[in-house]
Order: structure tokens, then sequence, then C-alpha cells
């Protein structure tokens, strides 16, 4: 997702330099006013924009997680296992945590690290649970600093860039005033001047940016219930009654609709709607059998698959099923 910002970033600050015309057009004194006007709102909504998403937000995030410093009990998670799914390269490792939750329940969470921490399996590390009944978002933290849920940005490096936004549309516009006012002003400025439809970009590749980012983190489990099952879910052993492809595939995994029985702690029998996103090679990994769950006490009908994990010793050497060879099929022909 950087990279696309990146990306981005230069259709905005680069790409309108290249539609700078060579020479005076000069429109009326009310066009070139209002174009002015319109410049300086759109690069001042474009600001308010990046400022909310690179400073205000890390800034509450910050604050947030001292709160779960402060507030939250302290744990112990034991590192269950290590895998690199990155390449040898650029490794990136995935880490199978397995910890208690709130609720006494014995869960596991998988984090990822660019870096090589010398982590062994077995080894335990401090964690601080997050008790926020809401969305405790992030289930919890890890007492270490090498590890860190938080956003790419903090809001130092966030405030210098939305100066650089501020400085560059003073730039852009002296420069423009330097070269083609002759004399006569702003009479340069029109609609269709790079300087006023420039934020236009940022503001509409920025918006573009994330929706698609929350769309991608919000597809399958809704991830304001999946954290409240880690940090407060039952363990009940679930069967697969039926399963199905929604027809949607996010990053070439995708989008499995499962149906769910299960009985809780008193011997009810629920039954529970899982949407997962699936590697297309883990799909032989839920066939119609059993496969632990977690589920809400206070509403037993959410619940979801204990972990997707892809080096799952239990089930990454089942041999798939004839079932499952059909939807494969079926999958790539659509």
């Amino acid at each position: 997702m950087n990279f696309w910002r990146l990306f981005c970033a230069g259709f905005t600050f680069v790409f309108p330099i290249f539609f700078v015309y060579v020479g005076f057009w000069p429109t009326s004194a009310m066009v070139s006013t209002i174009s002015l006007v319109l410049g300086i709102v759109l690069w001042s909504i474009f600001a308010l924009i990046e400022f909310r998403n690179f400073v205000l937000k890390p800034a509450r995030a910050d604050a947030y997680y001292r709160r779960i410093y402060n507030s939250s009990p302290n744990s112990y998670a034991t590192v269950e296992s290590i895998s690199n799914v990155g390449t040898s390269s650029k490794p990136k490792y995935k880490y199978l945590l397995k910890f208690q939750n709130l609720s006494g329940t014995t869960v596991h969470f998988s984090i990822e690290n660019k870096k090589d921490l010398s982590l062994m399996a077995g080894q335990s590390l401090p964690i601080y649970i997050n008790t926020d009944e809401v969305n405790p978002d992030p289930p919890f933290v890890i007492a270490d600093n090498r590890f860190s849920f938080k956003p790419s940005f903090n809001p130092a490096s966030g405030l210098f860039y939305v100066l650089f936004i501020i400085a560059y549309a003073v730039g852009f516009f002296l420069a423009c005033y330097a070269l083609f006012s002759n004399g006569y002003g702003w009479r340069f400025m029109s609609p269709w001047h790079p300087w006023v439809w420039a934020p236009i970009i940022g503001i509409f590749t920025t918006k573009v940016i994330g929706g698609v980012d929350k769309y991608i983190t919000t597809s399958g489990t809704n991830q304001k219930l999946f954290n409240k099952l880690v940090t407060r879910g039952l363990k009940a052993e679930g069967t697969i009654i039926s399963r199905e492809h929604t027809g949607t595939t996010i990053m070439n995994s995708p989008l499995m609709k499962f149906i769910v029985q299960y009985s809780d702690k008193q011997g009810i029998q629920h039954q529970a709607v899982i949407k997962e996103l699936i590697a297309f090679n883990d799909i032989y990994k839920f066939e119609l059998n059993k496969r632990p769950v977690l589920y809400l006490k206070d509403d037993p009908s959410i619940a979801k698959f204990e972990y997707i994990e892809r080096s799952m010793t239990e089930f990454a050497h089942t041999e798939p099923s004839d079932a499952s060879y059909i939807m494969f099929d079926n999958m790539i022909s659509d």
C-alpha cells in the first residue's frame, strides 16, 4: 500500500508540473479570482485530509497504545511457530503466538515483522491484552518495542508531510506568478490551470487508497468482532456443514463462506456463518469436517475459525477430497 501512496503522490506533485503551459493566457478578473479562491480551498481540503490521516490518527493511536500499556493486565504469549513468508533476500517473518485471553481461553494469533528478531519456538513474550469491550484494536500489544501494530507514519513525519503540501502549494503558485503574471497579478489563473486541479488528484487518490485499504482489511470476518473474539472468545469444536465461494477474490485469495455448527459450554447447539479469505492452495484444509472455532458468550451466533495458518500441521498434510478438487476447478473456470 505504501508503494501506491508514493505512486499517487507522483501524480499529485510531479504530474501537474508538466502541464504548466508556456505563455500568457489571461482570463477575466472574476474568473481568475474565482480560480484562485477555488485552488486555495482545494489545497486546504487536501492538506486537512492528510493532516487527519497522518497526524491526528497516529497521535490518537499513540495515546490509545499508552492506555493499553497503563491499564491492561500483564500476560505472556508463547511463540508456537516461525515462518518466513517473504523471500530470502527480503525476509518477512510470521510468528504464531499462543496465549490465554480474558475469558481464560487459549487462542492463537499471528503477527508479521520484516526483521529477524531471533525468536525461537517456545519462547515467551510479555503482552498486554486490550480490555476495550467495544473494539479492542489491536487485541494485544507486546511489551517489546521490536514489535508494533502501529501505523507506519508517526505524528512527526506526518506533520512534515502536511507542511510539505503547504510549501508545495505556495511554491507552485509563486513560481507560476513569477513566470506568467506579466504585471497583471493572478490573471493567468484559470479553472484548468494545473495549480487548481492538482489537489483534486491528491484528494481523489487518497480517498481511493483509503477505500481499497478499508475494503481489504474488513473483508471476511468483521475486524471488530474478530478482535473481540480473540480477547474474550470461548472455544468450541465446530463442524463445517457447508462451504462455497462468494464470488469475491481479493489479492488472489477467494472469499469463502462457511456454515459451521457447534455446541457452547452449556451444550446448546448453534450455527454460524463464517467468511474468510482463504488462499487457493489452502482451501483443501477446510473440508466438511471438524475445526475449532471461537464464539462470543453473549452472542453465540457470532463465531470464527480459531486461526488461519498455512503451516497448520494438523491440516497441512491432509489429502484433498474430490469435492475440494471440483470446487477448485469451478473457481478457476470462473
